[in-house]
């Protein structure tokens, strides 16, 4: 039970940083930790930026999008470790990848009842992947039905964690993924 309500306390604090830490967006691309976030990126608009990293260091930066229906929020971060792998199967990326589907749960099954749907991995033009990600569908209390995207990679030799939420409907696994695939194609643009 202690665990528990650390955990609780945790996300809390994650959250109160999160709404402190706001900042005025930006109208033109901004850059942290080497990753560039555009203003406007494959048909979505950034709509917050956030830096964590000034009141808690190694949480690092965050920037959210919307695409239609579509809320996207991409964090780079490296809580103060150095010599952050690129490949996916190591330990500190699947650690991430743990945590990121942790919170998910964690915050989501409050709000009603959670699913999963199964893993994919997004792969660069050369075939290398670049993001394991995973999946969930979300049912509310009052019947609205979401899907939620946790993923995790290394970019920059950071951390790179990107969170998908949109309604569930046909074709949202795959408008996901693509959306997914087009920052991979960014952060990794040629075969090169």
């Amino acid at each position: 039970m202690t665990a528990v309500r650390s955990v609780l306390r945790g996300l809390a604090v994650i959250l109160a940083l999160t709404t402190a830490c706001a900042t005025r967006v930006a109208a033109e691309p901004v850059t942290f930790h080497g990753l560039e976030f555009p203003e406007r990126f494959a048909g979505a608009e950034r709509v917050s930026i956030q830096d964590y990293e000034k009141s808690r260091p190694g949480l690092g930066y965050s920037a959210g999008y919307r695409r239609g229906e579509m809320l996207t929020t991409v964090y780079i971060y490296d809580l103060g470790q150095t010599n952050i792998p690129a490949k996916l199967d190591t330990p500190p990326i699947k650690q991430q990848l743990e945590r990121a589907k942790y919170e998910l749960v964690q915050i989501q099954q409050q709000r009603g009842r959670l699913e999963s749907r199964g893993e994919f991995r997004v792969a660069d033009s050369r075939k290398q992947p670049r993001l394991m990600c995973v999946v969930f569908e979300h049912v509310r209390h009052d019947r609205q039905s979401f899907d939620k995207f946790a993923c995790v990679g290394s970019a920059k030799g950071k951390f790179l964690k990107m969170r998908l939420t949109m309604p569930h409907r046909l074709g949202a696994v795959d408008e996901a993924k693509g959306f997914l695939k087009a920052w991979v194609d960014r952060l990794w643009p040629s075969a090169a």
